[in-house]
């Protein structure tokens, strides 16, 4: 979607993809879908969208500070509130 280019993240094109197909094999009407570890919603935007197509609902998990492992992240963290961007 044209809009997942403007959101920051680490989910390339083709796993984004393979994230959609992923998703749509679960869906159901009314679905529930829970994504733990949101960032700054690249991977989030491909649930919601799916998940809204089925009137359903997401629910994100995340402390949106980085992650220990990716120093780039906590980097990040430090410059903008992630949680004020993802929203």
């Amino acid at each position: 979607m044209a809009y997942e280019r403007a959101i920051e993240g680490a989910c390339p094109p083709v796993d984004r993809a393979s994230l959609g197909g992923l998703v749509r094999r679960a869906t159901r009407e009314g679905m529930l879908a829970i994504e733990v570890g949101s960032w700054f919603g690249l991977s989030t935007s491909v649930i919601a969208r799916i998940a809204r197509e089925f009137n359903g609902v997401l629910y994100c998990v995340d402390h949106w500070q980085g992650s220990p492992a990716e120093a780039n992240e906590l980097a990040r963290a430090r410059e903008v509130d992630v949680f004020q961007v993802f929203k």
